[in-house]
């Protein structure tokens, strides 16, 4: 159910969406890649090799990946909002929990629930922005929504490695995860711009056949082969982000500040790429 103004500009209605719907992006990218800049001196504080840090990762990525299935069905039967919502809290508290975490085996479970808070971002935000937002300004809408991710990504580093150098890791763990819970209250509070149907709204909108079954769904071409494209975009991605500051540091023997910039001028070359790519998503038929 796209809104009815198709063509021309986007409506300011579409605009505080696509706004509030990259916030909750921005909030997940931020927090994914809070860790990064902090290893080293969490391996040095928690006495752990870089082989059990990345094992935080793993789990976290892992219950991330495998959580959006169900995330996904989650959201059809009880809307994008409620579940959007529910992830930010509980990846924001995870996050700060992290910091608090007495020892390194405390922090794998806390992990699991980051992944699974991190779960719901990409079904809730992709079905808000398909209900909420005009079929012809879906590309630009997309594009916006990945560069708030971005943006999240490339200001992660400076954050997280500035407040670690400022407080200790820790503090800057828990300060993270506050600020992105004040940003979930600030969601709370404008809800209505990311309200999607109900199942039973669906249902009576869409009375007329049966729907697709979810297997019928997950095993069509475009979704197969939309899988195999994540699947191998995340295995340079994630490895890049999180732990170029760490190589670059004990390999090359650059400072935190240069490796922290690194990773966010590749953040940046990305969210323009994006940028470009979602304006000729909106001009092309293919």
């Amino acid at each position: 159910m796209h809104t009815t103004l198709e063509p021309g500009r986007i409506s300011r209605g579409e605009v505080a969406t696509i706004g509030a719907v990259g916030a909750a992006h921005f909030v997940s990218h931020i927090l994914q890649l809070a860790l990064a800049p902090l290893f080293l001196v969490m391996r040095d504080d928690l006495g752990v090799s870089f082989t059990e840090l990345g094992l935080i990762l793993s789990i976290f990525y892992l219950f991330s990946g495998a959580g959006q299935v169900l995330a996904g069905v989650l959201v059809d039967r009880f809307g994008a909002d409620r579940l959007l919502l529910c992830g930010i809290v509980l990846q924001s508290a995870s996050i700060a929990a992290l910091g608090a975490a007495p020892s390194y085996a405390a922090m794998l479970p806390l992990a699991m629930l980051a992944g699974l808070g991190n779960s719901v971002y990409h079904p809730a935000d992709l079905s808000i922005l398909s209900h909420r937002v005009g079929a012809k300004r879906l590309g630009r809408a997309f594009a916006a929504h990945v560069i708030f991710g971005n943006i999240g990504f490339a200001l992660s580093p400076i954050v997280s490695g500035g407040l670690a150098l400022a407080y200790g890791w820790r503090a800057a763990l828990i300060i993270l995860g506050v600020a992105c819970l004040c940003v979930a209250v600030g969601l709370m509070c404008t809800r209505s711009v990311l309200r999607t149907p109900s199942h039973a709204e669906r249902r009576t909108d869409h009375a007329g056949g049966p729907a697709p079954s979810f297997m019928h769904i997950l095993m069509t071409p475009v979704v197969l082969l939309a899988f195999l494209y994540f699947v191998l975009s995340a295995m340079s991605l994630v490895g890049v982000q999180n732990f170029s500051i760490a190589a670059l540091q004990e390999g090359f023997g650059v400072s935190a500040a240069i490796a922290a910039f690194a990773v966010t001028a590749y953040q940046i070359g990305q969210a323009v790429g994006v940028a470009a790519g979602g304006w000729l998503a909106d001009r092309i038929t293919r």
